[in-house]
């Protein structure tokens, strides 16, 4: 159903602060945003609130963009500060994400669909030669994530917990939000292709587009020009390819980023000592999170359960015996593939520059030394698709 909100007698204040109106989506086509009427606890309970929530929903209804970015812009009612986690995908975000929430202090929001949908128009500004896609594009970004801090019954601060194919939106949402923090999970390429090696045949078919979505960023193929063309290449190769994209883009935007803005965390730390890792993530959100607080965050009932369905039992040990089936199974095939890498990255280097600006090793401030330009080397070697 889609009416008109006035349709609705939705008062504004309403739908500035009130979380059952949840923003969904918004429309280039039609210059319109969307909203779903969901209960705030479908929010919280979803492990993902993208397209997958929209079944669940009791209604939606559709806004012209230019009137609520109006309704927002004049709108008085202080919003809770939001932050963000962004990550290249199988690196236990979503599990990051859920034990945040257990603290009374953080609303955690999982893959908006909207930020999905803001990330594919930044790209598709990017296509639209002569346009100052910054003067267009930070009013739409802000108003919308804006309508995202809504005053949930619980949590001072909101967590968003981004798609991997929203990372483009790093800068822009620095820029917009300056006083957000912004977190980056990542892991080893190892790990990577272990991870993917465990996905259905439906998450695997998906690798060689989401590598081309996110090699079109920044200048990824400036730098890597020998892989414009990918024709041949088998599923771990294009693995690597993703793994290398998206943490040499997420370098080249951490060069331009204030330093105090943003830290990362590898998921080997997050796994090794989930504690340690919540409590210096709470603080680099802003809130200094008790003993009790770790305690929930850290429990039984978060660690030892699926982060994507809590009905499901899992825990660190289960993942680990997966990932010996999977080396055990495809130990030859993961070991051919980082070779066939190596002659165009440091892989090391690249996984050490990203550790340096970790969130373990205190909380990021102006003067933190950064650092350097990752071992992110250009090659003239010829692609090949033999291993």
């Amino acid at each position: 159903m889609h009416v008109a909100a006035t349709s609705m007698k939705i008062g504004i204040n309403r739908l500035m602060v009130d979380p059952e109106f949840y923003l969904f989506n918004c429309s280039e086509d039609t210059e319109s945003s969307e909203f779903l009427i969901v209960t705030e606890k479908l929010l919280e309970i979803a492990p993902f609130i993208d397209i997958r929530l929209q079944p669940h929903a009791r209604g939606q209804f559709t806004i012209p963009t230019r009137e609520l970015a109006e309704l927002v812009r004049h709108s008085p009612t202080p919003r809770p500060q939001q932050h963000f986690i962004f990550h290249h995908a199988f690196v236990c975000s979503t599990l990051l994400a859920r034990c945040l929430s257990q603290s009374e202090a953080f609303f955690s929001l999982k893959e908006p669909h909207i930020i999905r949908r803001l990330a594919d128009l930044r790209r598709s500004e990017h296509q639209l030669a002569g346009k100052n896609s910054d003067l267009l594009f930070g009013p739409l970004l802000s108003t919308h994530l804006k309508l995202l801090a809504k005053n949930y019954s619980r949590g001072e601060k909101v967590v968003v917990k981004a798609t991997n194919v929203a990372n483009n939106l790093i800068p822009d949402i620095s820029r917009q939000f300056p006083d957000c923090r912004l977190l980056y999970m990542f892991c080893s390429l190892e790990q990577f292709l272990v991870s993917n090696l465990k996905k259905t045949t439906e998450t695997r078919e998906k690798i060689p587009a989401l590598f081309r979505i996110t090699a079109g960023d920044f200048d990824f193929y400036q730098r890597y020009p020998v892989f414009r063309e990918t024709a041949g290449l088998n599923f771990l190769q294009y693995c690597t390819l993703l793994w290398l994209a998206s943490n040499h883009n997420f370098l080249r935007q951490a060069e331009s980023l204030p330093s105090q803005q943003f830290a990362t965390l590898s998921m080997q730390d997050f796994l090794a000592a989930p504690r340690d890792v919540l409590d210096c993530t709470s603080r680099l959100f802003g809130h200094d999170a008790n003993g009790a607080e770790l305690d929930s965050m850290t429990s039984d009932a978060i660690m030892r359960r699926h982060a994507k369905d809590p009905n499901l039992s899992y825990d660190n040990l289960t993942r680990e015996r997966e990932n010996a089936a999977i080396r055990l199974r495809y130990g030859k095939e993961i070991a051919q593939a980082i070779r066939w890498l190596q002659p165009f990255c440091a892989q090391d280097k690249i996984h050490a520059e990203l550790d340096g600006y970790s969130v373990l090793s205190g909380l990021p401030s102006p003067d933190r030394a950064l650092p350097g330009t990752a071992g992110l080397q250009s090659s003239a070697v010829r692609i090949s698709s033999h291993n």
